[in-house]
């Protein structure tokens, strides 16, 4: 379990593990397929919003050294992989988890570290273009 801001820096992958009022998160390598995860896009000082709509957040409370509290947020987009299945969970911070392709709602056939993908027939655009992260999207099975 990760306790502190550095987990939720821009370019760091987190699984989240449990939502039980606040959440609970680990770092984990970003290239890591074996499991759902969220990439971090934005570190931002305070409780705002992400300037990502698409983003969700994670605002973390942290103790200063003078003995007061300091918030930051974190925003996170899907980290998906190529040629994995995923399935929608619609549960607090879970939006998605891996799953087998036979009872996935969807397949990621191509990653773009870019603003915009060009997708192959049979599959459709879902891009972060702040984040400069494109995923091509299509039925699993």
């Amino acid at each position: 379990m990760v306790s502190d801001a550095q987990a939720l820096r821009v370019g760091s992958c987190i699984a989240v593990d449990e939502w039980t009022g606040s959440v609970e998160y680990r770092k984990i390598d970003c290239s890591d397929a074996s499991q759902y995860s969220y990439l971090v896009t934005e570190f931002l000082k305070g409780e705002v919003q992400c300037t990502d709509d698409m983003a969700s957040s994670i605002t973390l409370s942290t103790e200063t050294r003078f003995g007061d509290f300091a918030n930051s947020t974190s925003c996170l987009i899907p980290n998906f992989h190529a040629d994995r299945c995923y399935t929608e969970h619609e549960v607090d911070l879970h939006e998605y988890q891996l799953a087998e392709c036979s009872a996935a709602d969807f397949r990621i056939t191509k990653v773009a570290g870019e603003p915009t993908i060009s997708c192959d027939p049979g599959s459709g655009p879902y891009e972060f273009p702040r984040a400069a992260r494109s995923y091509c999207v299509a039925e699993a099975g």
